[in-house]
């Protein structure tokens, strides 16, 4: 008895108390509450992360938009200043015709307020006009003030220019006497000949004002910054002023100094980003000759994109700590809850894979009837044509050989006469059951002589359109479209009360699907054409009905409707996929 009871305290030890039982489900339940908290979370960082990538794009487009618009703007300035006549008129040789195109120039660099200078250069490289903007006022330089811009590259390279095409200079410093202005002026030097004495003349230059464009693409109102670096890493507009110009004002500062983390080699492929423990990094190639009629940058220069990452993920953290606060709150609430969702999730996955399974095998036997009832059909066809055909063509040919020898031959006439149609019969029959031809030809003679015996046996008219060639078109396919135009004639012989009818084939323009077209000028649909949860009362018929479980098979569409003219037409669309797809399960 003694043993018995300290067995049964045994037993009792090893069971969980209450606290335990309690632990295990708060242990499970704070499990599953971690999960879905961490799924939460890294989709919201996922869905953060594209986000920025998202943003990035657009701040790039943008910059792209602003710049874009920006030179269109100057190479628009430059070939209306080029074309005016003060311009064209200029000659050095004549002062009064300088000066009258001097007061154009500042006239217009008043007006509009983008370029620092507004030069004329002969062809010798020699400055023959230039007003220089400086604190809002415009300014001629003196003829004695007038620089050699011989050495300058620009002017060397717009030199072979034909009138009407430009020359679009780097992005970079203005340089006065062969020294960098001070305060840096960034500039872009739009050049263009000018039309004189049929040929080109002067060089007309705009020095394009980079300070606004760059300090617009900085203060786009969007998350992160942009800049605007060459293929060195050198700073156009970097993080800071003092990153910026470094090849030309002599500092070390440039992108692989700023941001280390991040491979500028593989960044600078074309659209390419990424992300590093600096944040998210996007570029994009931009080319300031827009026409390519000169390209001339000697350096390639790219847009980038930059999110910093505490910026990037600032929501994400804001709503993790939320999450951790909800889900303290809300654990074993939230974990039943969780529980019962992922169970009714997994039996309507399952329910809707058995109703999918279910739907393929009647597909699949659907699929092999029509195929079985086709075989059957041919079989028949070549029975009655090779078997019953070829006796009943003996008989009449021995009956024909018994004429000629008989000493009655009107008594044969009838039976000869019976065995012809006896003949004609079999024939029809046959052509019903399985016609030659769709085996033997293809899918357009098959409907050729279909629609033939069709106009002979029925008196209605048809017009018969096949847009395409036999090849393009599977034959176990061509056997499912000559049943339902078959089945779709028949209607209108039985229906429609139909004088004309209209069958067309086509394929579209890339090939991708068949399309069928049958019309009549009958009654139309009617009061048949009522629908009801089931189908329109035309569409419960078997021929109908046979006609859509053939489309199906097809993977097509099926439409029926009263047509603008009077009668009815039918539609059927079939993607020329599942003719290829699907061929060998149909056969």
């Amino acid at each position: 008895m003694q043993t018995s009871r300290l067995q049964f305290d045994k037993n009792q030890d090893r069971e969980p108390t209450i606290s335990q039982r309690q632990l295990l489900v708060m242990l499970v339940s704070a499990i599953l509450l971690a999960l879905l908290l961490s799924a939460i979370y890294f989709q919201e960082r996922s869905k953060e992360s594209r986000l920025r990538i998202e943003q990035c794009s657009h701040r790039l487009a943008l910059a792209r938009e602003i710049i874009v618009r920006d030179l269109n703007r100057v190479r628009s300035d430059l070939l209306f200043v080029a074309a005016l006549p003060e311009v064209q008129s200029a000659n050095s040789i004549a002062p009064e015709s300088l000066h009258d195109a001097t007061n154009i120039f500042q006239h217009f660099v008043k007006s509009q307020n983008a370029y620092s200078q507004i030069r004329l250069i002969d062809r010798q490289g020699m400055e023959i006009a230039r007003v220089d903007w400086n604190n809002n006022e415009a300014t001629v330089t003196q003829r004695d003030d007038l620089q050699d811009k011989s050495d300058r590259y620009y002017v060397d390279d717009s030199l072979a220019l034909d009138v009407g095409q430009i020359f679009t200079s780097e992005f970079d410093l203005n340089l006065e006497q062969g020294k960098i202005e001070l305060p840096v002026k960034p500039v872009i030097r739009f050049v263009t000949p000018v039309l004189q004495n049929g040929t080109a003349g002067y060089l007309l230059v705009f020095n394009y004002q980079g300070m606004p464009l760059l300090r617009e693409l900085s203060e786009m109102t969007l998350p992160g910054q942009t800049f605007l670096i060459r293929k060195d890493g050198e700073f156009l507009l970097g993080p800071t002023t003092d990153s910026e110009w470094g090849w030309l004002l002599q500092h070390s500062h440039r992108f692989s100094t700023s941001f280390p983390t991040v491979n500028l080699d593989q960044l600078l492929k074309p659209n390419s980003a990424e992300r590093t423990s600096e944040g998210f990094f996007q570029t994009k190639n931009i080319n300031f000759d827009l026409d390519k009629t000169a390209s001339n940058l000697r350096q390639s220069l790219f847009l980038v994109a930059h999110v910093p990452i505490k910026e990037a993920f600032q929501n994400s953290s804001n709503v993790l700590n939320w999450l951790l606060t909800v889900g303290g709150i809300m654990l074993i609430p939230l974990a039943l809850i969780t529980r019962f969702w992922a169970s009714s999730v997994d039996r309507r996955r399952y329910q809707n894979k058995k109703i999918a399974q279910s739907e393929k095998r009647l597909r699949q036997l659907s699929a092999q009837l029509v195929s079985l009832q086709e075989e059957e059909r041919r079989s028949l066809s070549r029975e009655i044509h090779d078997s019953l055909g070829q006796q009943a063509t003996a008989i009449n040919l021995d009956l024909r050989m018994l004429k000629e020898k008989s000493n009655h031959p009107k008594e044969l006439i009838r039976v000869i006469q019976e065995s012809d149609k006896l003949l004609q019969a079999l024939h029809s029959f046959a052509t019903r059951a399985r016609p030659a031809e769709l085996d033997d030809l293809g899918l357009q003679e098959a409907l050729e002589s279909h629609i033939w015996n069709f106009e002979k046996r029925t008196g209605i008219d048809c017009e018969f359109d096949c847009q395409f060639i036999n090849e393009e078109i599977d034959p176990a396919i061509s056997v499912h479209v000559f049943r339902i135009i078959q089945e779709s004639l028949n209607n209108i012989s039985k229906h429609a009360k139909a004088d004309v009818a209209a069958i067309q084939l086509a394929l579209t323009e890339n090939k991708d699907e068949l399309q069928v077209t049958v019309t009549d000028d009958g009654v139309g649909l009617g009061s048949e054409s009522t629908n009801n949860e089931h189908g329109t009362e035309m569409e419960k018929r078997l021929g109908m009905l046979g006609m859509r479980e053939r489309v199906e098979l097809l993977n097509g569409k099926l439409h029926l409707e009263n047509s603008a003219d009077g009668g009815t037409k039918l539609k059927i669309q079939i993607p020329v996929f599942s003719l290829k797809t699907d061929a060998g399960e149909l056969e």
